[in-house]
């Protein structure tokens, strides 16, 4: 990702990274809306609530996990940890499931492939949605192995944070 944009605080090029990135702005202030401005009719977006306030009509999971970033200046900061952390993830379920070799192929596939180059160096939801299904899949992965809880813990938080920043996603 960090290759793809060239800096941590890359513009939003898609109305949907506006969308999170207003809101990841609003929460880094510790905020969930601000007032309508004046002439809201001017301001209209997309996926941009204006009235009664105004705030992005996603879910809030990835604007929260984005707000850290903004309040230290390098938006891009949180997707590039995400997307580290995923590909460490199918690195790990690969050597765990098919050994060293095909672990390492299986991530040099996963970050060459045009779907992580594309929609991974974005400001979207895919990003902590592959995180959440990866680190979900990583927990059940432990857990059938280990049988504890805390694998299978691990494994519901991590969908709840896919519930959190897509539900439909999370429901399926």
């Amino acid at each position: 990702t960090f290759f793809v944009w060239g800096s941590l605080t890359r513009t939003a090029v898609v109305h949907d990274e506006s969308a999170y990135l207003l809101q990841a702005e609003l929460f880094s202030r510790f905020r969930f809306t601000v007032p309508t401005p004046p002439l809201p009719q001017f301001f209209e977006q997309l996926y941009v609530n204006l009235r009664p306030a105004v705030f992005s009509k996603y879910p809030p999971g990835t604007s929260l996990l984005l707000a850290p970033g903004l309040m230290m200046g390098m938006p891009g900061l949180p997707v590039v940890a995400m997307n580290a952390l995923s590909g460490a993830l199918v690195f790990t379920l690969a050597r765990r499931h098919a050994g060293g070799v095909v672990a390492l192929l299986t991530w040099l596939f996963w970050v060459s492939s045009f779907p992580v180059e594309y929609f991974h160096a974005m400001y979207l939801s895919e990003v902590p949605t592959s995180l959440a299904w990866l680190a979900t899949w990583w927990g059940v992965s432990r857990w059938s192995a280990s049988g504890r809880g805390r694998d299978l813990g691990i494994a519901a938080v991590a969908l709840a944070v896919c519930g959190v920043t897509r539900p439909l996603t999370a429901a399926a």
